[in-house]
């Protein structure tokens, strides 16, 4: 293993409230960069401007001789620039970095890494959201950096017959992408066969995947398996991980052969079948765990596609909302116009282990019982129980040590309006406001995320980190 790369990581580590990281090969070319916030023009959403490109050729204005990256490339020395102004055809940035060098064994310049700490837009990439022409992939409703730059790669992805592995946690979404890469793709007019693998008994599993012979056994009548329905088209595959592995090895066949044959059956047959696998565990953890062979995995994940569980997607709440509000007002006949402020706020701050599936089920439920012209408090009692209910069990578990210790922010304010002594107001709302902005950084791994939840910018979170000797 080229031994550069742990010190591309180490300085990543090193760096972790950085603005943006960019890595250069020593021939001057983006390899890869990364955002550590999520706005929307963040460089997330400009990737595709810089991966891959040149810096001689990437920004227009280029002066070589103060270009902090390639005083690096060159000299295999620290860089350092402030308020360097770069100018691309579709967008101009301001960026102040650090230009690492990372050396190769024998000591040349392998790499340069660019670390900014101020990363600002003069001008921005045209970001109005278009068609793709593909309607599958449209219906995709987001706001998230993410899913926007998953659906900007699907319609490649659909194009492919290669294998898809589909991770994500129960409820976000998985079937929806299997059918967007089936429907955007030349496959479309081909069956789209979709199976819970969890749900197939374990001693009629394989006639059920590759069909059985008449005559083959007692009782047998020939007949097609999902791999014969499937043929010229996709089979999406749910919960993969519900195949034992002496049946893992079965599959891993059928895929790299393009053939089965079914059970009594005594030729092959030829299967033309793109195949999609989803699961809600974690792939490496099924590996560790020895629920999944290594092989079958490596031949089932030739593209790989993670999806973010909604919590992490809070912008995308509101949104998907909307959706499912359209939506069963047509089936329902009702003309509810969207969610209270009370109803907005708790959607907003429940945890959805159930993700996509369990905000649908809400609203759905919520139709049922909802008179008004907004979804309230009341048509969402049963989701009201089992936050209560959670609430209680978190109280249960907590040691009573510990609970005393955890302030949230609410608890806090409703210390300082309690009684009638006398308080600078002034000191009284910073002291507030670093609790309050203390108790979101301990809760999210990065300044991004807790600034999200803030709803602030990250760079006013940093500014207020600054003002108020927030320590990190």
């Amino acid at each position: 293993m080229l031994r550069y790369f742990d010190s591309i990581r180490k300085i990543m580590e090193d760096n972790p409230y950085a603005y943006a990281v960019l890595v250069f090969n020593r021939a001057g070319t983006v390899e890869y960069c990364m955002s550590r916030y999520t706005e929307p023009f963040s460089l997330e959403s400009i990737t595709k401007y810089l991966v891959g490109k040149n810096i001689y050729s990437l920004y227009e204005n280029l002066d070589e001789s103060e270009s902090s990256v390639i005083t690096t490339l060159r000299t295999g020395k620290v860089t350092y620039s402030e308020n360097q102004r770069l100018r691309h055809r579709d967008f101009t940035i301001v960026i102040s970095s650090v230009v690492y060098p990372v050396m190769d064994k024998d000591g040349s310049v392998a790499a340069a890494v660019e670390v900014a700490h101020k990363f600002e837009f003069e001008s921005r990439p045209e970001t109005k959201e278009v068609s793709s022409g593909y309607p599958y992939i449209d219906s995709i409703v987001t706001a998230n950096p993410a899913i926007k730059n998953l659906k900007e790669r699907l319609p490649a992805f659909a194009e492919s017959s290669s294998p898809v592995f589909i991770y994500g946690e129960t409820g976000t979404g998985k079937q929806l992408i299997a059918e967007a890469l089936h429907y955007s793709g030349p496959r479309k007019n081909g069956p789209f066969i979709s199976q819970n693998c969890a749900a197939m008994p374990p001693s009629l599993i394989e006639s059920l995947f590759f069909g059985t012979e008449k005559g083959g056994f007692t009782g047998a009548e020939s007949k097609k398996g999902i791999f014969e329905q499937a043929n010229g088209g996709t089979l999406f595959l749910d919960e993969i991980n519900s195949v034992d592995m002496p049946f893992q090895a079965k599959l891993l066949k059928a895929v790299e052969e393009g053939k089965i044959r079914r059970v009594g059956g005594m030729e092959d047959i030829p299967v033309d079948v793109r195949i999609v696998c989803a699961t809600n565990e974690k792939p490496f953890e099924l590996l560790k765990a020895g629920k999944m062979r290594e092989d079958f995995y490596y031949r089932i994940s030739v593209i790989n596609i993670e999806l973010p569980p909604l919590r992490e997607r809070t912008g995308d709440i509101e949104l998907l909302s909307e959706r499912f509000i359209r939506i069963f007002n047509s089936r329902f006949g009702k003309n509810i116009e969207g969610l209270s402020p009370m109803v907005s706020d708790v959607f907003g701050n429940w945890k959805w282990l159930g993700n996509i599936r369990e905000l649908k089920n809400v609203i759905e439920g919520a139709f049922f019982l909802e008179d008004t012209p907004e979804i309230t408090l009341s048509s969402i009692s049963p989701l009201l129980g089992r936050i209560q209910a959670s609430a209680k069990r978190g109280d249960e578990e907590e040691p009573a040590e510990e609970a005393e210790e955890k302030v949230s922010p609410d608890r806090y304010v409703s210390i300082i309006l309690s009684g009638n002594r006398q308080i600078n107001l002034q000191d009284e709302m910073n002291r507030a406001e670093k609790e309050i902005i203390e108790y979101y950084i301990a809760g999210n791994r990065y300044l991004r995320d807790a600034a999200e939840k803030l709803g602030i910018s990250p760079q006013a979170l940093q500014y207020k980190i600054k003002k108020l000797g927030i320590e990190l």
